[in-house]
C-alpha cells in the first residue's frame, strides 16, 4: 500500500507505535548492549575535554540518528522479516569487529558499528527499510573520531586566514608554524582552534538538510561545500577577534582566557546564514512517499530471527570468552655480556627514552664495543587493548624533538626489520632499527602486528613484544648502519624476537 495524505511528507508519519517503530528501537538497542565496549569508547570521546572536543557533538548526532531510525520504521510501518542470506553478511562484520577489538584498533571499531547497525537491519526487516535507514547509520559517521588527520592542514591554513585578517584591520602580527605573535603576547593555534568541531557540526548540518528536502547528490555536494566554507570562516573570524581582543586589552582579557563559549557564538551567527543560502540552492520536487512493507513473514520465522541474534552475538560473546584467559607470563630481556667484545648492557644516561604506555615489562641498555655504541630498548606485554597495546596513541619510538627522515624495511642477514632515520636539533642523525613480535610470528609494520595478535589472540593468549636498536650517525650514517649490523650479527639479538 502507499501512505496517503500528509502521511507522504518525510519525518512527520504518525503511524501506530505498534507497528515499525517498537521493534526498530529494539534491535538498535540490542545493537548497542552487544557491542558496548565500542559504544563506551566512542561515549567517551564525545566527553573528552569537558564536552569540548571536536566530537562533543557525537551525543547529538547519535540522539539524531535513532531518531531518524524510528521514524523510518514508522513510514514503512515495518514489521521484522528475517532473511537467512544476510546471516553470512552479519556474521563477517560481527568477526572482523571481534578481530579490531582484539587488537585495540578502537577507530576501527567505531567504523564497523553503522555498517553492523545496517547490515542488521537488512537482515532483520529487509530491503525497503534498510534503503530508508542508510542515511540514519551514514550519518553516525560525524561522530566518529575518524577526522583528526585533518587536524593538522586546519592548524595549518587557520593560522594563516586568521593573520591575514588581523592583517586587514591593522593588527601587526608575525607567525611561525602555528604561532601567532603581536606585541602583547603570543598565540597557539592548538588543535582545539584548528575548527575541527564546527567542521564537523556544519557538515552534519548540510548532511541533514539535504536529507530532509531530499535533494539530489549533486546539491547535496554543493550544500556540503556551503557549509564547510561558514564553518572555517566563523572559525576564522573566532581565532582572529581572540588576538584582537589580546591586542587591544592584553593577553589577560576573559575573552583570551576563556574563549570556548564565544567560539560557538559567532559560528551560530554565520551559520544562520546557511539556510536562506540552502533554500535558494534547493527548490527539488517533493520527494515521493515511502512504501509501506508487506505483512511479516510466516514458516520459520524464529528460527531465522534466532539465526541472526545469534550471529550478532558470536563477535562480542568471544570477545568477553577471550578476555578470560590467563595471560602469558611475559620478560623484557638484552642480551647479558655478549660475546665479540661487546660489553653491557650499560645503565642507558639519560636522553633517548622510547614511550609504551602499560607495557608489562620492558627495559634499556647500552652496548659497548670499541667506539661503537647501541642503545638496545625492549617492552613486552602479556595482553594488549586500548591505552596498552604496540602502537597508538601514546606510543613513541623517537624523541619528542626528533624528525622522522625515513622509515623502510631492510634485510639484515636473512632477518628483516624496519629502519628509521631521524634527525634532532643541531643536525644530528640517528638510525633505529625496530621489529614485532607476536607469538612466534615476527613483524616490521606496527599496525600488521597489531592485526597478527587480534587474529592470534581469538584462539590463545599470544605475548608480543617489540625490539628497539639505536645508534648515533656520523655523516651518511653508513658507520651507524655497520655498528647495528655487527651488533646483531655478534649478540643474536632479533633471533628471539
Amino acid at each position: 500500500m502507499r501512505l496517503k495524505g500528509n502521511h507522504s511528507m518525510p519525518y512527520t508519519r504518525a503511524l501506530s507505535l505498534r507497528v515499525g517503530a517498537p521493534p526498530m528501537l529494539l534491535l538498535t538497542a540490542l545493537v548497542a548492549v552487544l557491542y558496548w565496549p565500542s559504544l563506551a569508547a566512542l561515549l567517551r570521546v564525545w566527553g573528552r575535554d569537558r564536552g569540548a572536543g571536536a566530537y562533543s557533538q557525537g551525543y547529538l548526532i547519535a540522539a539524531v540518528s535513532v531518531w531518524m531510525l524510528v521514524m523510518r520504521g514508522r513510514e514503512t510501518a515495518a514489521r521484522l522479516q528475517p532473511s537467512l542470506p544476510m546471516l553470512p553478511a552479519v556474521l563477517g562484520l560481527g568477526f572482523l569487529w571481534l578481530i579490531c577489538a582484539r587488537a585495540g584498533i578502537q577507530t576501527a571499531e567505531a567504523l564497523l558499528l553503522p555498517l553492523i547497525l545496517w547490515v542488521a537491519i537488512r537482515a532483520a526487516f529487509g530491503a525497503q527499510l534498510a534503503r530508508a535507514s542508510l542515511f540514519p547509520c551514514a550519518f553516525l559517521l560525524f561522530a566518529i573520531p575518524v577526522w583528526d588527520v585533518l587536524l593538522a592542514p586546519l592548524q595549518a591554513v587557520t593560522t594563516q586566514a586568521a593573520a591575514r585578517i588581523l592583517w586587514l584591520v591593522r593588527v601587526p602580527t608575525a607567525v611561525t608554524g602555528n604561532f601567532i605573535h603581536i606585541n602583547a603576547g603570543t598565540f597557539e593555534i592548538a588543535p582545539g582552534c584548528s575548527g575541527l568541531g564546527m567542521l564537523l557540526v556544519g557538515l552534519a548540518t548540510a548532511a541533514l538538510y539535504g536529507e530532509m528536502q531530499r535533494q539530489p547528490v549533486s546539491r547535496r555536494l554543493v550544500l556540503f561545500a556551503l557549509a564547510a566554507a561558514l564553518s572555517l570562516l566563523a572559525n576564522w573570524i573566532r581565532v582572529a577577534a581572540i588576538v584582537y581582543a589580546g591586542y587591544l586589552k592584553g593577553m589577560n582579557t576573559s575573552l583570551v582566557r576563556d574563549h570556548y563559549g564565544f567560539g560557538w557564538v559567532v559560528f551560530a551567527v554565520i551559520l544562520l546564514a546557511f539556510f536562506p543560502l540552502a533554500r535558494r540552492l534547493a527548490n527539488a520536487p517533493e520527494a515521493p512517499g515511502l512504501q509501506a512493507t508487506a505483512g511479516g513473514v510466516t514458516g520459520h520465522f524464529g528460527v531465522a530471527a534466532a539465526l541472526i541474534l545469534a550471529c550478532l552475538a558470536i563477535g562480542p560473546a568471544w570477545q568477553l570468552a577471550a578476555d578470560w584467559r590467563e595471560p602469558p607470563h611475559v620478560t623484557a630481556d638484552l642480551p647479558r655480556d655478549p660475546s665479540a667484545n661487546w660489553t653491557g648492557p650499560h645503565a642507558a644516561p639519560q636522553g633517548w627514552a622510547p614511550q609504551f604506555p602499560g607495557a608489562d615489562a620492558q627495559r634499556i641498555g647500552v652496548y659497548l664495543r670499541g667506539e661503537q655504541r647501541i642503545t638496545a630498548f625492549t617492552a613486552a606485554y602479556a595482553v594488549q587493548r586500548h591505552a596498552k597495546k604496540l602502537v597508538g596513541y601514546g606510543v613513541e619510538i623517537l624523541d619528542e624533538d626528533e624528525r622522522l627522515l625515513s622509515d623502510k624495511r631492510i634485510d639484515v642477514g636473512g632477518q628483516s626489520v624496519s629502519e628509521i632515520e631521524a634527525e634532532s636539533p643541531g643536525d644530528g642523525h640517528a638510525l633505529v632499527w625496530l621489529r614485532y613480535t607476536v607469538g612466534a610470528r615476527r613483524f616490521t609494520s606496527g599496525w600488521w602486528a597489531q592485526l597478527g595478535y587480534g587474529w592470534a589472540s581469538l584462539f590463545k593468549s599470544p605475548g608480543s613484544s617489540v625490539m628497539l636498536l639505536r645508534a648515533q650517525c656520523d655523516g651518511d650514517c653508513a658507520a651507524a648502519r655497520t655498528s647495528l649490523t655487527q651488533f646483531v650479527t655478534d649478540t643474536g639479538v632479533l633471533a628471539g624476537t
